[in-house]
């Protein structure tokens, strides 16, 4: 159990480290808007990571999220995002009042152009098509080569766990996040992912970015587009 400061100071770090991408330090966040001095920022640092909640890169004095501080951050702190009517506007336009196949993938191209993220469209669980790959490699995160190896592995070899995804979906009818070792897409991923039906069969829409996404943006752009596909 952490304490309301100590939770506040664990979203502080998320918000920080989604918009930089690098460790944050506790003389970042004294230095902001937190208003506590480096000292009982550094302590409650030190018990959130006993706690499991950030941890200590080996190269950097500063600390990261870990899959628990992302889901704790999304449980507690995550807000629904404005979406910009042009944003909604390029969606709108992209789905004819006859939704087919191929008005779905250019959705989901515009999709992946304002999310600057991939997204993965699952058909009646066994097709499935990607588009924004290249969106995802541009993350700093995916500049290991590893890494990269760990998600194209994914793609090429787990659809079976990405059709779970998709009747996750559709069992609890609501976006579903799954974060780090939980993402059928690889570690070092995450993914946003809500059901619509096409053709009357089970079907998803999914945004995947690394773990170091923005999940308020996200999640409205996702909802959004089920909303649209519906």
């Amino acid at each position: 159990m952490i304490s309301d400061r100590q939770s506040y100071i664990l979203a502080e770090i998320v918000t920080t480290h989604v918009v930089t991408g690098e460790p944050v330090s506790s003389k970042i966040l004294a230095s902001g808007d937190i208003n506590m001095s480096p000292a009982t920022v550094r302590n409650d640092m030190q018990v959130l990571e006993n706690e499991g909640f950030i941890t200590h890169p080996h190269t950097s004095s500063g600390r990261v999220p870990t899959d628990k501080g992302y889901r704790y951050y999304i449980e507690h702190f995550m807000k629904p995002a404005r979406i910009t009517e042009k944003e909604k506007t390029k969606l709108e336009n992209r789905l004819s009042n006859d939704v087919d196949e191929a008005a779905i993938k250019v959705f989901a191209k515009e999709l992946s152009a304002i999310a600057h993220a991939a997204v993965i469209v699952g058909f009646h669980k066994d097709y499935l098509y990607y588009t924004g790959l290249s969106n995802l490699l541009r993350e700093p995160e995916f500049t290991d080569t590893e890494n990269i190896f760990s998600l194209a592995e994914a793609i090429d070899r787990r659809e079976g766990e990405i059709a779970e995804l998709v009747e996750q979906s559709h069992t609890t009818e609501i976006t579903h996040i799954v974060i780090g070792d939980e993402s059928p897409f690889g570690t070092y991923s995450s993914a946003i992912a809500a059901p619509f039906n096409y053709h009357n069969k089970k079907s998803m829409i999914c945004i995947v970015g690394p773990i170091r996404m923005n999940y308020n943006k996200n999640c409205s752009l996702i909802d959004l587009a089920q909303s649209l596909l519906k």
